[in-house]
C-alpha cells in the first residue's frame, strides 16, 4: 500500500514555495467518462502542476483551478 499523500491548502504550501527554485509547469491529460445507454462517452480534461526543486528534492504540486477546463 501507497504511504498517505498530505493534502494541503494553497495557504500551506506557498511558504514552502517561496524558497524553491527551478520550476517548470507540467500538465496531465484525463478523461471523465460516463455510460449513455448506448456506448461511453469521455471528456478530457487537463491537470497542471508546479514541478519545483525543494530542499533538493523534486516536488508536484497541483495547481489546477476550477476555470483550467472551461
Amino acid at each position: 500500500m501507497a504511504p498517505p499523500t498530505p493534502v494541503l491548502t494553497r495557504e500551506e504550501v506557498a511558504p514552502a514555495l517561496a524558497n524553491s527554485r527551478d520550476c517548470v509547469l507540467a500538465s496531465l491529460t484525463q478523461n471523465e467518462c460516463h455510460f449513455d445507454g448506448r456506448g461511453y462517452v469521455c471528456v478530457p480534461f487537463q491537470r497542471l502542476f508546479r514541478e519545483c526543486t525543494l530542499n533538493k528534492r523534486r516536488v508536484r504540486i497541483e495547481i489546477t483551478e476550477r476555470n483550467t477546463n472551461m
